[in-house]
């Protein structure tokens, strides 16, 4: 071996496909990265979107029961607080007026939808009722199922006299009751607290009557679950409420403007980033076989140079060690 041969670099081969390969994989992982933080991002979207829808029903359904007491304190309030209410159901009750007349009676249920109106004596006795816009004498107590007179009594003496309201539960009945004083401007100041006959409106919460109310306040799909089974998992509530005589359970539609976000939008985006991926994955292995092709032809070209140098020096160090003409002739025998 000449000199020329021991002086030549050994041949490695050329490392594009190494270097293509990890650009390659390093794209593929900041793809998916991105469409996985996207992905992310739109489940906490979504969840923000939940959490704020359920807390503006919340708050509606808050405020349309808030508003019920109220609607139905004012309208009791029309009623008891009459000069005409205090001369013919205080001392006696005059059913001619008050049920003949239509001054206590069937509209009260056809157009409020107060299924109970009762009128009870200062000592408690229920004097004139009507029930689901008939006239029928039931006693208050036993039309609710429990009784709540007492307490009654006692909220509207504490609030002199004026209408009180309250979300009863009875057997797993929801009521809306209001009671006030029968009074009069002249006649009523002079009596004691005990000596007021009282009236009371009662509105049964049915589910009907609940899934009108929601649809009122846009509260889709409202109704009531057993409070006992989710009291120890109430996360599957969407609204407990306190009420006299225990706790309800309201549950309504859950659907949010974020389930758009899930129902259309995340599978457009899983099958956006299978398809980027699966085309990422084509153009990389078509890139790495050129790649690996370029590689293969410089390394087979980086030989032939180097063969080519090595002859032409052992041409050259003959050419310059021999005494002799050297004579070279091409394939026409042509010096």
């Amino acid at each position: 071996m000449s000199a020329a041969d021991g002086d030549t670099a050994p041949l490695q081969a050329p490392d594009t496909h190494h270097i293509m390969k990890q650009t390659v994989t390093l794209m593929l992982f900041l793809m998916v990265a991105i469409f996985l933080t996207t992905i992310f991002a739109l489940f906490q979207t979504q969840n923000d979107l939940y959490r704020n829808a359920k807390q503006q029903a919340t708050q509606l359904l808050t405020k349309a029961l808030d508003n019920g007491q109220q609607s139905i304190r004012d309208h009791l309030s029309d009623n008891a607080a009459w000069n005409e209410a205090w001369e013919n159901l205080h001392q006696q009750v005059n059913t001619q007026w008050a049920w003949d007349a239509q001054n206590l009676g069937e509209s009260l249920f056809t157009t409020f939808g107060y299924d109970g109106v009762f009128v009870l004596s200062a000592d408690g006795q229920t004097r004139y009722s009507v029930l689901s816009g008939r006239l029928q004498l039931v006693p208050f107590e036993q039309w609710l199922g429990k009784n709540v007179l007492a307490e009654l009594r006692r909220e509207v003496a504490r609030n002199d006299g004026r209408a009180i309201s309250r979300l009863q539960l009875v057997d797993d009945r929801l009521t809306l009751v209001a009671a006030a004083w029968i009074t009069s401007e002249e006649k009523s100041a002079s009596e004691g607290p005990d000596d007021h006959s009282l009236m009371i409106f009662a509105e049964t919460l049915t589910p009907a009557k609940l899934a009108a109310l929601g649809e009122e306040y846009v509260i889709h799909d409202l109704h009531r679950v057993q409070a006992d089974v989710l009291r120890d998992r109430p996360e599957r509530a969407d609204m407990l409420f306190p009420v006299s005589g225990g706790t309800v359970a309201f549950a309504w539609d859950k659907k949010s403007p974020g389930d758009i976000l899930l129902t259309w939008i995340l599978p457009l985006l899983v099958l956006l980033m299978i398809i980027s991926v699966l085309f990422a994955l084509v153009l990389a292995r078509k890139a790495l076989i050129k790649a690996r092709m370029n590689d293969e032809k410089a390394f087979l070209l980086e030989r032939s140079r180097q063969a080519l140098e090595v002859s032409e020096r052992r041409f050259r160090d003959i050419v310059e060690t021999t005494t002799d003409w050297i004579w070279e002739a091409d394939e026409e025998q042509q010096l």
